[in-house]
């Protein structure tokens, strides 16, 4: 399995920044972009890892490679829908986030 560095790792990270370091777990096209899910490490033997979807406009590796790169991250806010609370029975309109991490390509 090879190791992909994008940038040197004494840079320091900008704002909104952060290197997402793990092992390709697939990827996939579209639109003109490349989608790679990565498999963080877990913090211990009994935490699940966490895992993160890096869009770039080329690919990062084939599944099985371990990689460290540099992200821009961003997100937004996913359509409404209504929830009920479990405490007060109240019907509420909730919206969840999905955080967007693309790569800085050089």
């Amino acid at each position: 399995m090879s190791e992909t560095v994008a940038t040197p790792q004494k840079q320091s990270l900008g704002p909104n920044q952060c290197f997402v370091v793990g092992r390709i777990k697939e990827r996939r096209a579209h639109g003109g972009h490349v989608f790679t899910t990565i498999i963080q490490p877990a913090p211990d033997e009994y935490s699940m890892p966490g895992i993160v979807e890096v869009r770039s406009k080329r690919s990062l590796g084939q599944a099985g490679d371990d990689v460290r790169q540099l992200c821009q991250c961003s997100g937004y806010t996913n359509k409404p829908f209504e929830s009920k609370d479990k405490d007060t029975g109240e019907i509420v309109v909730r919206r969840t986030v999905s955080n967007v991490f693309v790569a800085i390509e050089a």
